[in-house]
């Protein structure tokens, strides 16, 4: 998965916002990408970070890769491999992304602060200004191979059921690392 860079303090993963955040270029410069196996090495710092339900993630993750591919068996296949890879996963996707992230916060001494996706835009109010958000220019509704994210699930889910649920229980264990970050939350550091 890539990370979107910019000033060398915010990080955008991919599925996080990365093309709304874009939008701010002009005032903070074209982003650096980097990948998030560099990120939770160490190999780089941030200040802040976005981040999203993991299950949303995942099906936003699985509408932009399986859309172009929506036909094709052993693509999809590939791409949910990729996606339950815990080393590097997918392009979009990686399955574990907030405990990574959690981690980070954790030995970083909590340094490390996250933006919920969902406050995006509020975020970049108080750090630039307002920047219209218009979901329409963020949904492929206007590629001709779309589909939606329900549409996209359930093909991967008749075509691979096993992998499916393997990925469902990777966002839902996930979940709960999200939801640590956004309270602050260090109980999770037992298990670190």
């Amino acid at each position: 998965m890539v990370i979107d860079v910019y000033k060398g303090i915010y990080g955008v993963p991919t599925k996080c916002g990365s093309r709304f955040f874009l939008k701010a270029a002009p005032y903070l410069g074209e982003p650096e990408r980097r990948s998030f196996r560099e990120f939770y090495s160490k190999k780089f710092t941030l200040e802040w970070i976005v981040i999203r339900n993991p299950l949303e993630h995942l099906k936003s993750a699985l509408q932009t890769e399986v859309m172009e591919c929506f036909d094709d068996d052993s693509a999809i296949l590939q791409i949910l491999q990729s996606f339950q890879d815990s080393y590097n996963g997918g392009s979009h996707f990686y399955p574990q992304f907030c405990q990574k992230i959690y981690e980070v916060w954790y030995k970083n001494r909590y340094k490390l602060k996250v933006i919920d996706l969902s406050q995006l835009s509020k975020f970049m109010e108080e750090i630039l200004h307002h920047i219209p958000y218009d979901e329409t220019e963020f949904d492929f509704h206007w590629s001709t191979n779309y589909k939606t994210k329900n549409e996209i699930w359930d093909r991967c889910i008749k075509l691979d059921k096993k992998s499916m649920e393997t990925l469902i229980q990777y966002a839902t264990n996930d979940v709960e690392y999200y939801n640590a970050l956004l309270n602050k939350d260090d109980s999770f550091v037992k298990w670190i």
